[in-house]
């Protein structure tokens, strides 16, 4: 049977899984920190509205500024250290899908890799802008081309005879409403660039935490050099692992329901702020299930893929989760 087919991975992970010696205590210890830091950031940011609420006056702007600071801090906080539980995560799921010992203190070991992560991802960041930039543009060149544009331009003509006119917020959305082919061609054409480049590196992180002294350029270009050719092959792992993905998303979307739901015009009899607290506790419960029970498998079959697809070390070198570490 072919090594990369979605059926004999998902169930090599099941095998990797079941000989693993803690997996799901590894889990279970990264599942409660995410989901308990989310929870605690955001207990400590109600506080600290309602301490901002309570001062007022002129002699406080100093403390409401520090309250403020530190309210606008802790989400990236929260995102950092998730970072680092996340590839510790990952350097411990690295161990038992090689089937080498593995456990809640792996969560550790994704600390000192924090500067080449954060390396990593703005250099990701800056390919994906790129890309993104690259996109708009050829979307523009060919909304020009197409009579899509020709209501725009005739809505245009008259407002900027005389000089362009400081726009006000009715001429902004009458704009807009000619602009939406524009929108959907460019919605069509990103998907278009970025969901390649977004597989070309789908197996950087991983790159960093197996060899995370070659830093974060070599993650991304030995990623490059893996998934060449592989498009088809990851798309059909993704889609075997469609559960995973699925509630990944539907957490997204019930994170965001109170703000989606009014944009629908749907009206719950509740408080908004009310919406908002139960929006939030559901989306923290279905993550925590998720990450319990899905994201081992999932991971570990991404995992066994990276192992295919890497170059095997040389003889008398090394690789994470050795026995003898």
């Amino acid at each position: 049977m072919e090594t990369l087919a979605p059926k004999y991975l998902k169930e090599q992970a099941r095998m990797k899984l079941r000989r693993g010696r803690d997996p799901k205590k590894l889990v279970l210890w990264y599942a409660g920190l995410v989901v308990g830091l989310s929870l605690a950031i955001n207990l400590i940011n109600l506080w600290l509205n309602h301490q901002m609420a309570s001062q007022g006056g002129l002699s406080n702007l100093g403390n409401l500024a520090i309250l403020d600071t530190i309210s606008q801090s802790l989400p990236l906080l929260v995102s950092l250290l998730t970072m680092c539980l996340n590839l510790g995560y990952l350097s411990g799921m690295m161990r038992v899908s090689r089937g080498q010992y593995a456990d809640h203190t792996d969560l550790k070991a994704g600390f000192p890799l924090f500067w080449p992560m954060l390396r990593l991802t703005i250099l990701l960041g800056i390919a994906y802008f790129a890309v993104i930039f690259v996109a708009f543009q050829v979307s523009y060149f060919l909304f020009m081309l197409t009579p899509w544009s020709q209501p725009l331009m005739e809505y245009l003509t008259p407002l900027t005879a005389n000089g362009m006119p400081v726009m006000d917020e009715s001429m902004i959305l009458g704009a807009m409403e000619h602009m939406v082919p524009l929108f959907l061609l460019f919605a069509i054409v990103s998907l278009a660039f970025v969901i390649p480049v977004i597989y070309w590196f789908r197996m950087s992180s991983y790159c960093l935490v197996d060899d995370p002294n070659a830093g974060a350029r070599a993650a991304m270009a030995a990623s490059r050099k893996m998934m060449k050719g592989k498009f088809l092959t990851m798309l059909k792992i993704d889609l075997s692992l469609w559960p995973y993905h699925a509630t990944s998303a539907l957490m997204s979307l019930v994170l965001y329901a109170d703000l989606l739901l009014p944009a629908l015009g749907v009206n719950l009899p509740i408080s908004g702020t009310t919406l908002t607290y139960v929006c939030f506790g559901l989306a923290l419960a279905i993550q925590f299930a998720t990450l319990v029970l899905l994201r081992n498998r999932a991971e570990c079959t991404y995992l066994l893929v990276y192992d295919q697809l890497r170059e095997k070390p040389k003889s008398g070198e090394t690789i994470l989760g050795s026995i003898f570490d």
